[in-house]
């Protein structure tokens, strides 16, 4: 006799994210399996420290630890609570067979230049925009901007980073400030922490 899996949903999530809590919740209240994937092995929330562990900066490895973790189970959804953590789950849910949107379209969405540039190539309408890189002279790479402008780090949502700034002098405070917050954040590569967007305010 061919065994049953039972049904389950997965939850990609930093550990830290206060999405956790909302979406258990929603879980219990749904009487559906929760199965959280998450690098938080230590954590004090039990779901996330019994789930299954992963590291975001190496998504194959990642996908291949959950393949192996979910074999009990018959995955119906593959849920990513956060910005960082929506690309991984579309590599995961693809590899179920599960409709969801590429990892590539998932990654342009989390990176606020790469929609810019994608936008832009598409003939939309966007607010002059640069990447800087915040270990070079800023001021070579300003060439043509007209201030006031908005700094802004790659990823991060919910407006944390962004500041406007009406001077380089702002400008150079700024981000300082911001660099300070990417700093703290764990699963974002070289690039990302070295790099801001900045963008005409309108």
């Amino acid at each position: 006799m061919k065994q049953v899996k039972q049904s389950c949903v997965l939850l990609v999530t930093p550990r830290h994210s206060y999405r956790i809590s909302p979406y258990i919740k929603a879980a219990e209240q749904l009487k559906l399996t929760l199965l959280l994937v998450s690098e938080g092995k230590h954590s004090l929330i039990s779901a996330v420290a019994s789930g299954i562990q992963i590291k975001f900066d190496n998504p194959e490895e990642a996908v291949s630890k959950v393949q192996e973790a979910a074999t009990p189970y018959r995955i119906r959804a593959v849920i990513g609570t956060d910005d960082m953590s929506v690309a991984l789950a579309s590599r995961i849910a693809s590899h179920f067979d599960l409709q969801a949107n590429s990892a590539e379209s998932a990654r342009i969405t989390q990176r606020k230049d790469l929609a810019r540039q994608r936008l832009a190539a598409a003939g939309l309408a966007v607010p002059d925009f640069r990447v800087l890189n915040i270990k070079m002279d800023l001021s070579q790479q300003l060439k043509g901007f007209q201030f006031p402008g908005v700094i802004k780090p790659l990823m991060l949502s919910g407006s944390r980073g962004v500041i406007r700034v009406n001077s380089m002098s702002e400008l150079k405070k700024a981000v300082l400030r911001v660099a300070a917050i990417i700093n703290i954040k764990s699963g974002y590569d070289a690039y990302e922490t070295s790099h801001l967007l900045l963008e005409s305010y309108l």
